[in-house]
């Protein structure tokens, strides 16, 4: 009977482990949209399919960012990289809205979190009622997971920023900045901004009002 017991609990861990909110699908089985539907799509990405009310429900669950503590209870969901794996992260809720602002938008929700076996690769996620969108910052660059169409409701893209390429703005002369030479001015530069952060456990979080209007 106790052989039984131990048999039954292995395959519930198995079966609890091995469920995912998200599942890789061939990028042939992608909805045909109008093409005014698709955003930019990157020239290398892997394709997934959300459960949506799964991932709404684990981040119920995250705890506000002025109360989270490592030894309190965490939050995990898993995010997909652009080589096919998932990796899991610990999350925690982080408003950017005054509440009086959030309590207009109650559909929009914004996270932040760190990777389990690498806290240094962090992630900003924002859920809203037109999909889930995550930002993974890593050594090897930032990693995008978004929404495949503004109306595809399941599928959504991993892909590395560095291949979403614009092809027809791919020789072109652009307006902007020589990083190279923005570079060396500043390695001649003092290093303004320090500070010296605190060694004690205590932690400020800071809020701040912004005004933005988009065009």
């Amino acid at each position: 009977m106790r052989t039984l017991y131990i048999f039954i609990f292995i395959c519930l861990s198995f079966g609890a482990f091995s469920q995912s909110v998200w599942t890789p699908i061939d990028t042939k089985s992608l909805p045909s949209l109008p093409v005014d539907e698709f955003g930019k799509i990157p020239t290398k990405y892997r394709a997934f399919e959300l459960s949506v009310p799964d991932i709404k429900a684990a981040l119920k669950n995250a705890p506000m960012e002025d109360a989270f503590s490592r030894s309190a209870a965490e939050t995990t969901i898993s995010i997909p990289m652009p080589d096919g794996r998932l990796e899991t992260f610990v999350v925690w809720e982080s408003p950017i809205m005054e509440a009086e602002l959030a309590a207009k938008f109650p559909n929009i929700k914004s996270y932040k979190g760190y990777q389990v076996n690498n806290q240094y690769n962090t992630t900003r996620i924002t859920l809203t009622s037109e999909g889930l969108f995550a930002a993974v910052s890593t050594n090897e660059g930032m990693i995008y997971v978004d929404p495949y169409a503004t109306k595809a409701a399941k599928e959504y893209i991993a892909y590395y920023t560095s291949d979403d390429v614009e092809l027809s703005h791919a020789n072109a002369l652009l307006c902007g900045t020589n990083d190279k030479e923005l570079h060396e001015i500043r390695a001649k530069m003092p290093k303004w901004g320090l500070q010296n952060r605190s060694t004690g456990t205590t932690t400020e979080l800071r809020k701040y009002r912004l005004a933005l209007s988009c065009a």
